[in-house]
Formats: C-alpha cells, structure tokens, sequence
C-alpha cells in the first residue's frame, strides 16, 4: 500500500470509501493502527473504531505436524472495506427518514394538549429521549407549542427586596429525623397553602415525601384555626411528621405534638426545602390558577385534579404513579 500524507484539514468527518479501502490494505499488508491513521491523516481512536465496527469473523486452517492430529480452524477478525461502506450508506438513508409519523404527531399531541402530560413521560411511553421530543417542538414538527409546557416557558426572575427574617413558629427542620430526609420512611408529609383572589380563599396541600402522593384539603382561608380544622379531617395514623413553612396559618399546629405527630418548620424563605409540596402545588396551579377565587370550587372538584396529579407516572420513581405506590401502602387514596 501506498501510505499517503495529507495534512490539510478535512472538511468532513465521516470516512469515505477510498479510505476504507487504504485501511483493510494496510491492515493486509501488516501497518499497525498507528501508522495507517497517521497516513490518513486520523486520530487513531476513528480507525480503532471503524475496524472493531466493521470485521468480521474468518476461519483460517492450521497446518502442523503429526498429521494425524487435527486442531480446531483458528477464529480471526478480519476488517470488510466493502461491508463497512455498505454500513455506511445504509445508517445514511436511515438518518435521512424522519422517525416523526402522523401517529406519532397526534399521539404526542394528544398527550400534551388534551391529557396535560410532560414530555418526559411521552418520550418514556413511546420508547425514544426527552429531548428528541422538545428538539420536535422547538422545529414546529407537532401541534405542540412550548407555551403549552408545564415549565418550558422562560420567565424573567424577579429581584426580591430584601426582607426581615420571619420568627420560627416551632422545631426547626434541621431536627428532623434521618428516615424522613432520606425518604426511607412512610409517613413523613410536607405542607403549605395556596392563595386565591385577594388572599381570601385558600387549600391546605400536604404532599407524602416517600411516594410523592398528595393531597388538597378546601379550608375557606388561612386563618390558623381553618388549617387546623382541615388537617384534623384526614387520617392522622398517615402522619408521623409534618414539615411546614413558617406562614401564619400553621401557627397552631405545634398542637398535633400532642397526637403524637412531630411538626417542624422549614427555614424562613426557603421554599426549596419543601420541594416535594412545592412541585404539587405548581402542578396543582394548572387546574386553579392564580387570581381565581378558590372558595367556589368544591371539594369533589379540588379531589378530582388531585387524583389526576397522583396518577400521574413520575420519571424520579421509575414512571410509578404516587397513587400506585401509596396504595401500596394500604392507605385510602383520598382525603
């Protein structure tokens, strides 16, 4: 073989039929990997990688004395230039055919408008990546806008003033429990309460940190003693602890010590400690927005969104529903 040298940049990346065929005759000839990259000009990972890529298996006679004596056909790799080209143009003709279907669009459509489902669990359902369904929305291929996504919408942060620090209602969260910060245990819950119109109605949310499920109690507003009384509806034997924000609406729950449910504050403006009931909650916003007034939805209708919110199949528990695994627990699905 003739080694060539060519140190003029390459425009182009992908090897071409001239140059597999140098590379099965250098190999023939007995050039080391080395020195028939160093010829092509090529890091020699891309002919390591062509030649493991595209041999294949050849069975060569061994001849050796006595004769009588007959030894197994040796099993070598021998590298194709014709099977790699082959290769090559077949993995180009698939490339150039789009995997987008008009099943596909509508499917995917459907699950995003009509069911309000993320991408992430679309893409999981259907077998491809997440970003292969955002890059498909971003390029206009579906009906799907990225004003129709949960979180995809940018939004210009905000400079908070500066605030004094809130007093600590109770126990700090930094007292709590190992089982409950890891989530290796049932029964530890977090709760906060979101705002209608003026401030003047409002839901009790609490949100369980080992399987995600939450729930959404109608309260009428956030005077403390409405909380409590929402709180005291459900099953106390689901609670071992609450972590809570230091809102005024919770300044009576210290009382649940008493019941033998531990109660512990988050930090004062750290919302991120409670990011299992925060996540709820925004999901939980889709179906009240903000501005509206809470006080004329129903209670069958604040549990209706929030059963579908708790079927809902989450990549961060292997796209098991929160209701599947806290049904696990042989607990009732709803308040």
């Amino acid at each position: 073989m003739n080694l060539r040298k060519d140190n003029r940049r390459r425009r182009f990346f992908q090897l071409c039929k001239s140059e597999r065929d140098d590379i099965q005759k250098g190999l023939a000839a007995g050039y080391t990997m080395s020195a028939i990259a160093k010829s092509l000009s090529r890091p020699r990972s891309t002919i390591l990688r062509e030649i493991k890529r595209n041999s294949v298996f050849k069975e060569v006679k061994q001849y050796y004395q006595p004769i009588k004596k007959k030894r197994k056909p040796k099993i070598i790799e021998e590298y194709n230039a014709k099977q790699a080209n082959e290769f090559a143009q077949e993995n180009k003709r698939f490339k150039r055919k789009t995997k987008l279907t008009h099943s596909l669009v509508e499917y995917i459509d459907n699950r995003i408008l009509k069911d309000k489902y993320p991408p992430d669990v679309i893409a999981h359902e259907i077998g491809i990546s997440t970003k292969t369904i955002y890059n498909w929305i971003d390029k206009g291929l579906v009906k799907t806008k990225n004003i129709d996504l949960w979180q995809k919408v940018g939004r210009k942060p905000r400079k908070k003033p500066h605030k004094q620090p809130k007093r600590q209602l109770g126990t700090s969260i930094e007292f709590r429990p190992q089982a409950a910060n890891d989530r290796s245990e049932f029964g530890h819950w977090e709760g906060d309460t979101i705002v209608g119109k003026n401030g003047r109605s409002a839901f009790l949310t609490l949100t369980e940190r080992q399987t995600g499920h939450g729930l959404a109690i109608q309260i009428g507003n956030k005077k403390s003693k409405n909380a409590l009384r929402g709180f005291n509806k459900l099953d106390r034997t689901m609670f071992k602890s609450l972590t809570l924000d230091n809102g005024t609406e919770f300044s009576q729950f210290n009382r649940l010590k008493k019941k033998g449910i531990q109660v512990y504050f988050a930090h004062p403006y750290s919302s991120f400690e409670r990011g299992t009931n925060e996540h709820f909650n925004g999901m939980l916003r889709r179906f009240f927005p903000k501005g509206k007034d809470l006080n004329k939805y129903s209670q069958t209708e604040i549990d209706n969104a929030v059963n579908w919110i708790n079927n809902l199949p989450r990549k961060a528990k292997n796209y098991q529903t929160p209701a599947t695994l806290f049904q696990v627990r042989g607990m009732p699905l709803t308040a």
